[in-house]
């Protein structure tokens, strides 16, 4: 609401991205492997999809929460609608766009994991490769590594988020 200078392109915008958050990834990727077959792509492109409603879900919450004082002075100032929102609105929102930025990468990571396991390739894929061939210690090896990935970007969200006072 903050930033949009339509209502009606703001209701349908809203309504297309929740059905679009309202699809399960799985879904997607069951769909995009029927539509161009087994490898990375399918995974990619449901991941993708998927994701573009999740973002978008945290992003326009976080505008509709700032504070106005800073819209209303440009405003007042004669500032155009694109330098409101780059100065008045952006500053404001930049820190958690960069801590959601980091979470979607986190659950990416964990999707793609049940995702490869569904045929949508990736590292899920892998992983039950190797369960498959009884190959516990390479099993063991990608777990583990999934898991440093995700700690790492828990560490990381953390430090954003204590750098940038969220």
């Amino acid at each position: 609401r903050v930033t949009s200078p339509n209502a009606g392109v703001l209701g349908i915008g809203r309504g297309v991205l929740s059905v679009v958050r309202a699809i399960p990834d799985i879904l997607y990727a069951l769909l995009f492997v029927a539509a161009v077959g087994v490898g990375p792509l399918p995974g990619i492109a449901a991941l993708i999809l998927f994701n573009i409603g999740v973002i978008a879900k945290l992003l326009s919450e976080t505008v509709d929460g700032v504070d106005p004082g800073p819209i209303e002075a440009g405003r007042a100032a004669g500032a155009t609608r694109a330098q409101t929102v780059r100065w008045g609105v952006l500053p404001q929102v930049m820190p958690n766009y960069i801590a959601y930025s980091l979470y979607v990468f986190e659950l990416n990571i964990r999707a793609s994991t049940v995702l490869g396991i569904v045929g949508a390739g990736g590292i899920g894929g892998a992983l039950f490769s190797a369960f498959q061939r009884f190959d516990y210690d390479f099993v063991l090896t990608i777990l583990a590594t999934i898991i440093a990935i995700i700690v790492l970007g828990e560490l990381l969200a953390n430090y954003v988020k204590r750098a940038f006072h969220v």
